[in-house]
């Protein structure tokens, strides 16, 4: 065999695709987000970003440490990955596009908080995010109910709005005393 048919063989699965050889010194999420940013139009963002997913997921379940993605060039990795599939699950939000797993949500959660602390408000001041977890989780429940009749109960209709009116309180403070009582149950949880 020659060296080049060596090199396709060998690599992550968008290396081997275009018979290149894989930068195996870089971190395979790199490769992933890399090539999700680039400027190849043709490229569907859902392969690349499902992909990611999975491999932070597998991280997540076999063998990283709560708080392990924490530092430097791997949190800004994994707030990328999370940052992208919610984007993608919100570009068609009531259209079956891209669907989050919420617990995938809460693996990488689990990831990314400091292991010295029990706040999660660490998502608050994400350089990537911009906005805490609990707030995309949120319109992914939205979404998830929209998408999912069979499953809606007037429960979760009431969960959601309470939620809801949790954070219009904050963003809006003024529209506070026009909120439902459901949402005095959510702060008082």
């Amino acid at each position: 065999m020659t060296k080049a048919m060596l090199r396709a063989k060998t690599g992550c699965f968008t290396c081997r695709k275009r018979k290149v050889k894989c930068g195996e010194e870089k971190p395979s999420f790199f490769l992933y987000v890399h090539d999700l940013w680039s400027l190849d139009g043709s490229v569907d963002p859902r392969n690349h970003v499902a992909g990611a997913v999975t491999l932070l997921d597998l991280v997540s379940k076999h063998g990283a440490s709560p708080g392990s993605m924490t530092q430097g060039f791997d949190r800004i990795i994994a707030e990328s990955i999370l940052y992208q599939a919610f984007l993608l699950s919100t570009r068609r939000p009531f259209a079956p596009y891209f669907h989050i797993d919420p617990q995938f949500v809460t693996n990488v959660e689990r990831l990314l908080a400091p292991p010295d602390s029990q706040d999660a408000s660490y998502a608050a001041c994400s350089p990537v995010l911009g906005i805490p977890t609990t707030l995309y989780r949120l319109k992914l429940g939205i979404i998830n109910f929209h998408n999912a009749p069979a499953q809606q109960s007037p429960e979760d209709l009431a969960r959601l709005r309470s939620e809801m009116d949790y954070w219009v309180a904050l963003v809006v403070p003024r529209a506070a005393p026009h909120l439902t009582s459901a949402s005095a149950a959510h702060t008082a949880s």
